[in-house]
């Protein structure tokens, strides 16, 4: 156990800590903040949130026709006589002779003069209300926002029937009652999912890689393997490296979801329980989901630790390590990419059982290979 925590020492070393932290803030930076915050900033994505979340309160995980039409009447109606309320009290609308929503909607009739000014008027209701200049989701509240949601949502919902019957001509089956599930939040997930899976893989290859690639270029392979008892040190090297990787890509997993469950996709807790498809063949829901993601990531995270360990096996130096990681790291990348976007498909799982029993199958192949070879 001892020599164990050895070498678990060495693959954790904190050199390599230290660059798998500082890619990891420039990752953030470049790809995972986006759809992390960047995708809630639109007060049009924050509205639907806002929407669904009122249908999920109010009917429930679906919405049924009569829901539908109470929707409507209680919620779609009252929001549009708030903006007439708002239109009302504005000068350049009573300069416009525009008195509520529905005229409001006319002007954008698609030649020059009305988009300009559309979009005049619709600036003056920003800046009359809050719509789209307070801080956090909850406030993002503003009555033409609101209305302009609802609205989109309440026409959604209707045509989800007709929709049915069009899937159902060709052969898919639906389900009976549309689920709330914002679309803003199932597609800033998938982005998410995809961007945290690539971030997994790196740090579990930067984990294994140089593992053997040192002791292959000081050529110490005789000296340790000249006794019976030195011919397991291999095995050793082998659960370290597993053990770390496993290790790195746990701590990079806890981070995210820290970051995701306490910041701005705090408001996609209260959906988790809602169906991710209306199609019927998709049983999960969005939480399950998310849980799918979460475990096809890991296994190939743990699957490019064993290929990189088994690389790092056979490369006598760090060129030919890194020529042969990156293109296993491309591959390996696009594979889990496809794999997240096939959701509990049979693909999906045959996937991840080969992208981590084909690394481990190739790592057995070589402990046992160490305990026969002779030494040169």
């Amino acid at each position: 156990m001892r020599v164990f925590w050895e070498e678990l020492k060495k693959v954790m070393n904190w050199k390599l800590l230290l660059a798998i932290f500082l890619f990891s803030l420039m990752y953030y930076k470049m790809f995972i903040f986006y759809h992390m915050y960047m995708e809630y900033s639109s007060p049009v994505a924050l509205g639907l949130i806002k929407t669904s979340g009122v249908l999920l309160k109010k009917y429930g995980t679906t919405v049924s026709p009569g829901e539908l039409k109470d929707f409507e009447k209680n919620y779609v109606a009252k929001a549009k006589m708030a903006l007439n309320q708002k239109i009302a009290g504005l000068e350049d609308f009573r300069k416009a002779k525009i008195t509520d929503a529905d005229q409001l909607d006319n002007v954008n009739d698609g030649t020059e003069n009305g988009n300009a000014l559309y979009e005049k008027l619709v600036e003056e209701l920003d800046n009359a209300g809050s719509s789209g200049r307070l801080e956090t989701p909850q406030e993002r509240d503003g009555p033409y926002n609101l209305y302009i949601c609802a609205r989109d949502e309440a026409d959604s919902l209707r045509l989800y029937p007709e929709q049915v019957k069009q899937l159902k001509a060709k052969g898919i089956e639906s389900r009976k009652e549309p689920t709330v599930l914002p679309q803003p939040v199932s597609s800033a997930w998938s982005g998410l999912a995809s961007d945290f899976a690539v971030l997994l893989m790196v740090t579990s290859a930067l984990i294994a890689a140089p593992c053997l690639v040192r002791e292959n270029r000081a050529n110490v392979k005789g000296l340790a393997y000249s006794a019976k008892k030195g011919r397991k040190f291999f095995a050793i090297q082998f659960a370290a490296v597993l053990a770390g990787a496993l290790l790195a890509v746990l701590a990079q997993a806890a981070g995210f979801f820290a970051l995701y469950i306490f910041g701005y996709h705090k408001v996609d807790q209260q959906f988790w329980n809602c169906c991710m498809y209306n199609i019927a063949a998709y049983p999960e829901t969005f939480g399950q989901y998310i849980v799918a993601d979460a475990v096809t990531a890991l296994l190939f995270a743990l699957g490019m630790a064993l290929l990189s360990f088994a690389v790092s096996k056979l490369c006598r130096n760090y060129i030919a390590l890194m020529a042969a990681e990156i293109p296993l790291l491309f591959l390996v990348g696009r594979l889990s990419v496809w794999s997240l976007q096939n959701s509990f498909e049979t693909k999906r799982m045959a996937a991840c059982a080969a992208a981590f029993l084909i690394p481990m199958a190739v790592c057995l192949i070589l402990l046992h290979r160490e305990k026969t070879t002779d030494v040169v």
